[in-house]
């Protein structure tokens, strides 16, 4: 699992708004999830 700092959410969302995550994980598998 990558977990990342100060990711913008704009570019995961459909309108692509969203300010910067605090921290944000990113699991590479379902077993992550």
């Amino acid at each position: 699992m990558t977990i990342e700092e100060n990711v913008p959410l704009g570019r995961l969302t459909t309108v692509g708004i969203g300010g910067p995550a605090r921290h944000f994980a990113r699991p590479g598998t379902l077993a992550e999830l």
